[in-house]
């Protein structure tokens, strides 16, 4: 996960925009924290917020950007269900009401959003 922070904050200070080549390498580096350690939530909320920065880098591209909020929306009910602290599952609830009511105009994703929504306690 340290790499992709690394890579993520490089993209950041640079006045460039992100390219899709150092997109797709941190995505690599936080998915590679998930498949290591998939029962804790930093690694939850992490990948989260990565996915959730993505979603308006690509919304010239519809498809894609569906997939980073759908992977944003699923992560963070997974960290909700994970975190103990009241403070850090009420940052992941914003965090999903945020991403919902800005970025759920298709069935498909409203259709997740749902099916997340169950999946929490």
């Amino acid at each position: 996960m340290k790499a992709g922070y690394w890579q993520l904050a490089l993209s950041q200070m640079r006045t460039q925009a992100l390219t899709l080549q150092a997109a797709d390498e941190m995505l690599r580096y936080f998915r590679a924290a998930l498949r290591w350690n998939d029962r804790v939530y930093k690694t939850w909320h992490a990948w989260a917020m990565i996915n959730a920065t993505f979603v308006p880098f690509y919304r010239a591209q519809p498809a894609r950007q569906q997939q980073f909020l759908i992977a944003a929306l699923e992560a963070l009910a997974q960290s909700m269900m994970l975190g103990r602290a009241s403070e850090t599952k009420q940052q992941d609830a914003l965090a999903f009401l945020k991403l919902a009511f800005n970025h759920c105009t298709t069935a498909e994703v409203e259709a997740a959003m749902l099916r997340v929504v169950d999946r929490v306690d």
